[in-house]
């Protein structure tokens, strides 16, 4: 039996006359309504016109493709109304509307297959030293870092960090043994959803930080002219497919270009007036140089800062240590010459600790025998 009309979706029902619409631009169709094309053509019959009866049309101008006008109107779309269907066949505005899924990248658990987690000890320590991830491209790279802007909100954010180096883990990498490296580190890089944890350090930090970041912000304005702080996603790059890194915010101005800033907002300095004059106590990321204040060198804050740097291609870092009386920024420019140390010792994790993990759980089958 067939279902009554209430029951069915709607839609539009096609004149059974109708077996056809070829598709024309606007200019040609007419959209008269049937009452205005029968005036025509009684008018048409009687010899006299239409002007007086139906009122005189105002056609508007002709507008070339590619002209300045034409152009100039896309754009202001795309500002206003950003999912407007007129941009869906329009370049560079058609790029929005690709479901973001299908410009991913593979995940690092992806390459792991059936045959791989079969191979023994031997066979699978050689494939990892032999194996390489797929190239990434721009796109991917800004599919990524678009669709992970909520960073530990969203399910891709940690499903494309996993199995990655992350900036915040750099110097624990760079501190264990390449040959026999540390197994708890190795799950907490394969499995950072299952490995998260809670402290009243980082429950503070998380937070503190808008309230930091609009601090720096008020503060940048004054100072920079054209200056914002956008929410920065997961950072890959082309060079380093293992790695990734999410800084607290992309910065840009108009005197100084773009580069990314990094907020701290330490607990155990929370209440102090002047951040400075903490600088050198212990465990805290702040240390005196001669007359000034910096970020530890050795700190893992400044491994973090570095490993931003270079995956994002920023040009510089502002770190920035916030409390509720005090705010301190410095300025980081990238190190070349630590970075040239940082990148064959990560490979070298990588291949040896972390990929032995992905393709074959040589630490979890181990500790579950």
């Amino acid at each position: 039996m067939r279902g009554s009309c209430t029951s069915e979706q709607c839609k539009w029902l096609m004149p059974s006359h109708v077996k056809k619409i070829p598709a024309a631009p606007v200019a040609v169709i007419d959209f008269s309504s049937a009452k205005s094309k029968k005036l025509r053509l009684d008018c048409s019959i009687e010899g006299s016109t239409t002007e007086n009866k139906v009122g005189k049309m105002h056609p508007c101008p002709r507008v070339e493709r590619g002209s300045e006008t034409y152009l100039s109107f896309f754009e202001n779309l795309s500002k206003n109304c950003p999912r407007s269907a007129a941009l869906m066949a329009r370049e560079p505005y058609h790029k929005e509307f690709i479901p973001t899924s299908s410009m991913l990248p593979k995940t690092i658990f992806e390459y792991r297959t059936p045959e791989t987690l079969q191979l023994p000890p031997k066979e699978l320590g050689e494939l990892c030293q032999d194996f390489q991830l797929e190239e990434l491209t721009f796109s991917q790279v800004q599919a990524v870092e678009r669709a992970t802007r909520s960073q530990s909100a969203s399910r891709i954010w940690f499903r494309q960090r996993a199995g990655r180096i992350t900036a915040s883990k750099l110097k624990q990498v760079l501190k264990t043994n390449p040959q026999q490296p540390s197994k708890s580190l190795i799950k907490a890089i394969c499995y950072p959803e299952a490995y998260r944890f809670t402290t009243a350090a980082t429950s503070y930090g998380s937070k503190h930080e808008a309230q930091a970041r609009g601090a720096y912000e008020k503060m940048m304005i004054q100072e920079h002219a054209g200056f914002s702080c956008m929410d920065s996603g997961l950072w890959l790059n082309p060079k380093w497919p293992y790695m990734g890194s999410s800084p607290d915010g992309i910065v840009t101005c108009d005197c100084h270009g773009t580069g990314i800033c990094e907020i701290k907002c330490p607990y155990s300095q929370q209440d102090e007036d002047n951040l400075r004059l903490c600088a050198g106590k212990k465990n805290f990321c702040l240390i005196n140089d001669g007359d000034d204040v910096i970020l530890d060198r050795n700190h893992n804050y400044y491994y973090q800062v570095q490993a931003q740097l270079h995956i994002v291609n920023a040009e510089y870092c502002d770190f920035i240590v916030w409390n509720r009386n005090d705010i301190f920024v410095e300025r980081i420019m990238p190190d070349l010459e630590f970075w040239d140390y940082v990148i064959p010792n990560v490979e070298c994790f990588f291949k040896n600790g972390i990929l032995p993990e992905i393709l074959g759980q040589q630490v979890t089958q181990s500790e579950t025998k």
